[in-house]
């Protein structure tokens, strides 16, 4: 639970008022584990929606095109996740 609770703006433009962040979350992606504090938000579109901060520690590289993303893992392993 936050001290003091944040206001956070969505895309639609709503304002949502957060009380709680869930600290040090183990995210598996492709067998690897990485970490991340996640904040429950009541938006039904996406599963996860990762900040410029984490991608950055993760050294994350995107292809759009191609539907192709690849981390560094906490061991320094290369990951790739290929999307639908």
């Amino acid at each position: 639970m936050l001290e003091r609770g944040i206001v956070v703006s969505t895309s639609l433009g709503e304002s949502v008022d957060i009380k709680y962040v869930c600290t040090r979350c183990v995210v598996p992606v492709r067998g690897e584990t990485m970490r991340i504090n996640l904040i429950p938000l009541k938006i039904y579109d996406f599963d996860i929606i990762l900040e410029m901060d984490w991608l950055s520690v993760y050294r994350s590289l995107m292809d759009c095109f191609i539907k192709v993303m690849t981390f560094l893992g906490d061991d320094g392993k290369e990951v790739t996740y290929r999307g639908k």
